[in-house]
């Protein structure tokens, strides 16, 4: 059975400038940060899942769905667009092991 590939190769007309979607991500995140933190938590459907963009382990941006949907435009719209952002970590380890190794002469 095939892969799907469900982000490459689709590129919709309709893609928003990446700047106009960073600078709604970035009102969002000021407009909820003035929010309280109650009222903020009332806009996700799920209180185990708030809305939030995270950004290290214990932080993240709150946000409103407006800023999460942005945010994952912006991704989708940068991951089509940088195939250097495609290749995930173990195979960027690999393959520097390999030209290492090609290097010193071993197999």
């Amino acid at each position: 059975m095939a892969r799907s590939n469900k982000l490459g190769g689709r590129k919709s007309s309709l893609e928003k400038p990446s700047e106009k979607l960073l600078e709604t991500i970035v009102e969002d995140v000021i407009q909820t940060a003035t929010m309280p933190f109650n009222d903020w938590l009332a806009l996700s459907p799920s209180w185990l899942v708030p809305l939030a963009i995270p950004v290290s382990p214990g932080r993240q941006y709150r946000v409103t769905q407006t800023g999460v949907v942005a945010a994952h435009e912006l991704t989708q719209q940068t991951w089509r667009a940088r195939e250097d952002f495609r290749h995930d970590h173990g195979r960027g380890v690999q393959q520097a092991v390999v030209q290492s190794d090609r290097r010193d002469g071993s197999q």
